[in-house]
C-alpha cells in the first residue's frame, strides 16, 4: 500500500537531504552526484527488504533475488566512484 511505500522512501529522502546539505557546499555538483548514488543504493536495499517481506512472504528467496542484481549494481557504483576519484 501507499503507507508501506512511504515508510520505505522516508529514510532515503532524509539521507538525500542530509548528504546534499553537507556535500554540495564543499564539492558542488559532485556532492549532488554522491548524494544521489548513496540515496539510490539505500532505497534499493530498502525496497528489496520490502519485496522479500511482502511479496515473497519471507520464504528465504531473498538471496535468489539479490544475487543476479548484485554484480551490475556493484559494477556501476565502482565505475561511478572511480570517475569521481579522477575528477575530484
Amino acid at each position: 500500500t501507499m503507507k508501506r511505500k512511504f515508510f520505505y522512501q522516508l529514510p532515503g529522502t532524509a539521507i538525500n537531504i542530509i548528504i546534499n546539505l553537507t556535500c554540495i557546499p564543499f564539492i558542488g555538483i559532485w556532492g549532488a552526484v554522491i548524494s544521489t548514488i548513496v540515496t539510490e543504493l539505500v532505497l534499493f536495499v530498502l525496497f528489496l527488504i520490502g519485496v522479500n517481506k511482502y511479496v515473497l512472504n519471507g520464504e528465504g528467496k531473498f538471496t535468489k533475488l539479490v544475487k543476479p542484481l548484485l554484480l551490475p549494481i556493484v559494477g556501476t557504483y565502482s565505475i561511478l566512484l572511480s570517475i569521481l576519484y579522477f575528477v575530484i
